[in-house]
């Protein structure tokens, strides 16, 4: 794969044969212009051409596709073991068709085994191509790239559009080396018969190493608008597209297909066809194969809740009557589609057109479909967006923006990230997870690596074993009628070697970092069991920070059920501990056996009052009354979205405030005001604040200070801090953490900007346990801020704060009581800020 090569062809018979470095065979290609050396058309002495990988019916199988003049073909392919062709190779003879004055070839490599290389090569008579390679996925996740709207061609020049798609390709792949599908939401060309264009899109040298899935798009679909022709079928062999014989959902360019992969069903559809009863028995057709899917993807080409303007032309309107029903009939869980050349996120569309905003990032157990529009990504054509208030189902958009999107697949959840190709930042997240209670959503022990000591063994070999290293931490809970030979079991004896050493087994995990836990379980099998196995006399919890000096924090007398055959020790802590490695410790009782089905730790969360609530924001920055940051829908501030650690000021996460304002001419701050509801008992705040990162003057604030009231007008001090600028990171988290709490409904956050531009994302306030402050001594008799005694707090006294500040003056003990305004029996930054603002009138001393 890391060879180049290329040789070019131009119409009207001119043969130009370009060679690179020592390669040892030549390619040609029909083409309009030369491709860069960064890319190689498939071809193996001119005769063999367009290799094309694509989607089997299954993980274990992969399509293959190319021409060759001679009805005599085949792939043969291997394991790949060294850098030579194996001997043992598995060889399919193709199914040939003629094709103008050459033949396509199909085949399909079969009983592909998991997480292997494998190598390839096509063979026709004595012509045998260079090697290619591929690797399978594991069986337990896999992921796949997402993208979207190729369209080679669609700019004018076909070579800069196969170049930019030739470099998305490579960013993909540099990004996520292991993945092996890759899923198209169609428009691989703009004209649906031009050699030169699918040139141009198989110039990739990467693209022979992905299971490649194609969907039919307007652009391939060889619809009346196009000319009513197409060459799709001629580069791609995709599989499972027939119901009894006929093509579902047909035009020139061929109809629906599926294939499962792991736990998921793929099912790509046509939607240049617009008979709602084809599609709609194919899918039946598809789902009936496939019952037990984990996971079920509908692609289609046409977004049908996107931000892009085609969302509110007739086409796409006619496209949601037609298909809305159907896919909401079949309850998919995810909607990929391209058309729009945006980017674009839907909510969870409940109802078949009910946006449901649950969550900013990741939604468990939801109802409703998600959408995700691909942008494109070759930038070859790029469209407007919606306006907010035409699109109410868009959680998420960008436009202009050459992208692609990487999506991870386990049983529980499907998570989606969206890339920028130019820089590979993120433009949007979002995951879903099902099958998983809302609990277990905090349980960082889920898929960590762990130690056992007590495991029964007999000849070495384990009776009851851990299957595959990792049943303990897998999320699998042995169900309440499984016996104690179920695989959800491992099983730990008294009698075994470690256990009459240490007097317990034990069950060790390494979260990977330090968390703050609250809770811990264990799932245990009872009595109910038989075999004389009962649930242990206690189980034990202990943490550490280096796996070697432990802490114990609890035990627990699991309950011996007479109800169920597994029971849960679980121990909760009213106080948070730390710590990285966890070990539960089983001691038994009358039974000699212990059976463990999982282990479980939660994370304390503290929650964010301030989430969703209504505030007030003054200062935000407007030019003739329109907003230049706008505080978007009057939520981002307490939406729970925190601005990516690569954006930039103009990220729609962020709100502006400026000096020009007239509320901070007034007074000398910009501020944000929330309502918590109710009263709570206060003792952190939270702002995320643009740095020095984002340029164009952009500064963290000099100062945030946080006041509280109960009746959103006598505000009382709470603290401050002086938040620290990076030029690493987009924004930072100003915070302010109280020793004592303080108790309000309403918090206010004062920010004073270091130069003209405050920048804020998100503001987070959280509850802690509730204060009585002891009674206050006299306040001593003196003006804070007076340092010098006259009476009066002016440039005189901050001057003398700051030197202090910076160790060039030292100030006497009377000195120091009345410049320590914040009365934190310390003189620092904080105290000088607030004697400057004290002297310019913009600050009382409370």
């Amino acid at each position: 794969m890391n060879n180049r090569y290329i040789s070019i062809s131009v119409v009207l018979a001119l043969l130009l044969t370009v060679c690179v470095g020592v390669l040892s065979s030549m390619m040609t290609v029909f083409a309009d212009e030369i491709a860069t050396n960064e890319t190689e058309i498939y071809l193996a002495d001119g005769t063999q051409e367009f290799l094309s990988l694509n989607v089997g019916s299954d993980e274990t199988m992969r399509n293959v596709v190319w021409r060759y003049p001679s009805v005599n073909g085949k792939v043969e392919y291997a394991v790949k073991n060294g850098s030579t062709f194996p001997s043992n190779f598995t060889s399919v003879k193709t199914v040939a068709t003629a094709c103008d004055t050459t033949y396509i070839h199909r085949a399909t490599m079969t009983n592909l085994a998991p997480d292997t290389e494998y190598v390839y090569r096509i063979v026709n008579d004595s012509v045998v191509s260079k090697n290619y390679y591929f690797t399978t996925d594991p069986t337990d996740s896999f992921n796949f790239i997402f993208i979207g709207d190729p369209q080679i061609g669609a700019s004018g020049n076909a070579t800069t559009d196969g170049t930019n798609w030739c470099n998305t390709v490579s960013v993909a792949n540099t990004m996520f080396p292991n993945t092996s599908l890759m899923v198209s939401a169609g428009d691989q060309v703009d004209n649906a018969t031009s050699k030169t264009q699918y040139t141009q899109f198989m110039s990739s040298s990467l693209l022979p190493s992905y299971a490649f899935a194609p969907t039919i798009g307007n652009h391939d679909g060889g619809t009346a608008e196009y000319g009513g022709k197409s060459d799709f079928s001629k580069y791609f062999h995709v599989p499972n597209n027939t119901v009894n014989g006929n093509i579902m959902g047909e035009t020139p360019a061929g109809g629906d297909y599926w294939y499962t992969y792991n736990n998921t069903l793929f099912i790509h559809i046509n939607d240049n066809n617009l008979s709602g009863a084809e599609h709609q028995a194919f899918i039946k057709a598809a789902f009936e194969a496939n019952p037990d899917m984990r996971w079920n993807i509908l692609v289609m080409h046409k977004s049908l809740f996107s931000g892009g303007g085609n969302y509110v032309k007739d086409p796409l309107v006619q496209a949601r009557e037609i298909f809305v029903p159907i896919i909401t009939q079949f309850d998919f869980d995810v909607v990929l589609g391209g058309h729009d050349h945006v980017f674009s996120r839907s909510y969870m569309i409940t109802d078949g057109y009910t946006p449901n905003p649950s969550s900013a990032k990741s939604v468990n157990n939801p109802e409703g479909i998600l959408y995700m529009t691909g942008g494109s990504s070759s930038a070859s054509k790029y469209y407007g967006l919606l306006s907010d208030a035409d699109s109410p189902h868009v959680a998420a958009k960008e436009k202009n923006t050459m992208t692609f999107a990487n999506v991870e697949i386990t049983d529980t959840s499907f998570k989606i990230t969206t890339y920028r190709t130019n820089d590979k930042s993120v433009v949007d997240e979002f995951e879903i997870t099902k099958g998983v209670s809302d609990e277990d959503n905090g349980n960082v022990a889920l898929k960590k690596p762990y130690t056992t000591s007590g495991i029964h063994t007999v000849d070495g070999v384990a009776t009851y074993p851990d299957e595959n290293g990792k049943s303990l931490t897998d999320g699998n809970v042995a169900s309440a009628d499984a016996k104690y030979d179920d695989v959800s079991y491992t099983g730990f004896n008294q009698h075994s070697e470690e256990y009459r050493e240490n007097g317990y087994a034990s069950i060790t995990v390494d979260l990977g970092e330090t968390y703050q836990l609250n809770k811990f379980t264990a799932h245990v099998a009872t009595q109910l069991q038989g075999a004389g196995i009962k649930a242990p006399k206690s189980v034990e919890f202990y943490v550490s920070d280096d796996n070697a000096t432990w802490k114990q924090v609890g035990s627990v007398t699991p309950n011996d059920s007479n109800e169920s055959k597994t029971t849960d020790a679980t121990l909760l802590l009213e106080k948070a501990v730390s710590g990285r490695y966890i070990q539960y410790r089983f001691i038994g009782g009358e039974s000699n056996w212990i059976m463990v089905s999982e282990v479980e730790a939660f994370e304390y969360i503290r929650e964010n009052l301030a989430f969703d609530k209504e505030y007030t924001a003054n200062g935000i920055h407007t030019v003739d009354g329109v907003p230049s940051y706008p505080d978007e829908n009057g939520i981002t501030l307490t939406d729970g979205v925190i601005a990516p650690a690569d954006a930039k000021y103009s990220n729609p996460e962020y709100v502006g405030f400026n000096i020009a304002h007239d509320y901070y001419k007034a007074n000398g701050y910009f501020s944000v005001e929330v309502d918590l509801g109710d009263s709570y008992y206060l003792d952190e705040f939270v702002a995320y604040v643009a740095t020095v990162y984002n340029t164009s003057g952009i500064l963290a604030p000099t100062l945030m200070e946080v006041y509280v009231s109960d009746d959103n007008s006598n505000w009382n001090f709470a603290g401050s801090v002086v938040p620290v600028d990076d030029d690493s990171q987009s924004c930072v988290p100003a915070t302010v953490t109280l020793e004592n709490s303080v108790k309000g409904r309403y918090v206010q956050y004062r920010f004073t900007p270091a130069k003209s531009w405050v920048m804020l994302a998100e503001v987070e306030v959280y509850e802690g346990e509730p204060y009585e402050a002891p009674e206050e001594p006299d306040k001593p008799d003196v003006m804070l801020g007076d340092v010098n005694d006259d009476k009066k707090v002016d440039s005189v006294d901050y001057l003398l704060v700051k030197r202090a500040c910076f160790k060039t003056y030292t100030l006497n003990e009377e000195e120091t009581l009345r410049a320590d305004v914040n009365c934190d029996s310390k003189i620092d930054s904080t105290d000088y800020l607030l004697v400057k603002r004290i002297a310019f009138g913009t600050y009382t001393v409370q």
